[in-house]
């Protein structure tokens, strides 16, 4: 309703921005590109996100990539696509704190840090149990880094990332280029695959139906 303030638009663009905090890190951006803007029905988004030269805190870097591999600065993330939540953006959504995702459609997404480049497109949407079922199309270079990073991030477990990388080396050898990985992310039944390749559970992103 008109009461609750339902977003149609909006932009934001930061230069230069740089961040200090109290125990000494520091944080940066050349530059920071994002818009959402309403489509058609009041839950439907257009979402663009474009960051350049973006320096991570210190100890969130030293994490993610304590041998230094990546870089100091991530060189660029660029997300473009499309965004159906389960409810209108609007004030409810801060005072409550709860956004479910029904639907992401993919245009591009496009990650350049050191050597690791990344890309991909595609579109997945929530399930009756609100898990991502679709297809994601990725293509990866020095795949390796971004499989160490999700350990280091506690995204996975080292014993998982062993299995994993057996399996995609085994896939990303097969045209000779064992450093690029080209194929399909898939999710489906609460986990997430990349071909034949089981990678983990999948999270829930949006309420059970």
């Amino acid at each position: 309703t008109a009461g609750r303030l339902p977003l149609r638009e909006a932009r934001a663009e930061i230069m230069r921005l740089r961040l200090d905090g109290r125990s000494g890190w520091q944080g940066a951006a050349g530059a920071i590109k994002g818009r959402v803007e309403r489509l058609d029905g009041p839950a439907l988004h257009a979402v663009a996100l474009d960051i350049e030269r973006l320096l991570l805190p210190a100890p969130i870097r030293e994490r993610l990539d304590p041998l230094g591999v990546g870089g100091e600065e991530i060189e660029r993330l660029v997300l473009k696509g499309r965004a159906l939540f389960d409810r209108p953006l609007d004030l409810r959504v801060i005072e409550e704190g709860r956004l479910g995702l029904e639907r992401a459609e993919i245009d591009s997404l496009r990650l350049e840090w050191g050597e690791l480049r990344l890309a991909a497109q595609g579109r997945i949407e929530a399930d009756a149990a609100g898990y991502p079922v679709g297809e994601i199309e990725v293509s990866a270079e020095h795949w390796r880094e971004l499989v160490a990073v999700l350990v280091r991030g506690g995204v996975i477990g080292a014993d998982l990332a062993r299995s994993i990388t057996t399996g995609l080396g085994m896939l990303a050898g097969l045209d000779g280029r064992p450093e690029t990985l080209d194929g399909t992310l898939r999710l489906a039944r609460g986990r997430v695959w990349f071909g034949p390749v089981p990678l983990a559970e999948a999270p829930r992103i949006a309420p059970r139906r």
